[in-house]
């Protein structure tokens, strides 16, 4: 199988899927230690799961953007999040985001927000301004990069082979 010299990956997808680990604890085995993010406090899923719903539909994620990358071409930083799920099991905690597209250290910054309400030291209401108010608000705080992976690239149905 081959694809068309014409194909752009970034271009074709039609949505990605993130997912941010966490966990509830001081330390993680090796293992784990490079794919989840060990919290030393404990988290409030409930909490979490509310307000990450607030993150679904379209809007302007600009307080999630890192500095520098405040998204470019006509769509700037606005972005749809089709699915914002929170899974756990035990003291594991998983923070999946599925959209369109995503600015540069978005996901992470949704995760860093997200675990600031989990613990307590913001309201839902602050990450509801975040999403519906950007252009008011500081930045999110950005949680590490080894907690992130990109789980899934959906592209439209797959093409004919190229024959050669």
């Amino acid at each position: 199988w081959a694809v068309a010299p014409s194909f752009d990956a970034r271009a074709s997808a039609l949505s990605k899927r993130y997912r941010y680990r966490l966990a509830w604890a001081r330390t993680l085995p090796p293992w784990e230690g490079q794919r989840r993010l060990a919290v030393p406090y404990a988290l409030d899923p409930i909490a979490i799961a509310a307000a990450a719903a607030i993150a679904a539909g379209e809007h302007d994620f600009a307080a999630f953007a890192l500095a520098g990358h405040a998204g470019r071409g006509r769509r700037g930083t606005v972005r749809t999040v089709t699915d914002v799920r929170v899974l756990g099991r035990g003291r594991r905690l998983d923070i999946v985001v599925e959209g369109d597209g995503f600015l540069r250290g978005m996901v992470r910054r949704v995760a860093g927000a997200l675990i600031e309400v989990g613990r307590g030291a913001q309201p839902a209401s602050w990450f509801a301004a975040l999403v519906r108010e950007p252009a008011t608000r500081p930045p999110a705080p950005t949680a590490p990069a080894h907690g992130l992976t990109l789980e899934r690239v959906f592209y439209p149905a797959p093409h004919r082979p190229v024959k050669r």
